[in-house]
């Protein structure tokens, strides 16, 4: 699966974020407060209107026990995750 472009990363890494939460069992609600993140700005990550900066990355991919690397580059819900060329 290739990524063509910002929009494509952007809808992969909403659809990782929805994925993960989900199989959390949490509301975005709870993360955002677990996690000591703004709802709205979360709600736009997981929403591929934009990306996270780079601490929030971190946190994220440390919170959910997935690479950084997985979390940006692969589809997690398809399992063992797609890479995205």
């Amino acid at each position: 699966m290739k990524i063509k472009g910002k929009q494509d990363f952007l809808k992969m890494l909403a659809c990782n974020l929805l994925f993960l939460r989900e199989t959390k069992g949490l509301s975005m609600q709870k993360l955002c407060d677990e996690m000591e993140i703004n709802k709205s700005n979360y709600a736009k990550w997981e929403e591929g209107v934009c990306a996270p900066r780079y601490g929030p990355i971190i946190t994220l991919s440390r919170y959910y026990g997935v690479t950084i690397d997985d979390l940006l580059t692969k589809y997690l819900s398809y399992g063992t995750g797609v890479k995205a060329a």
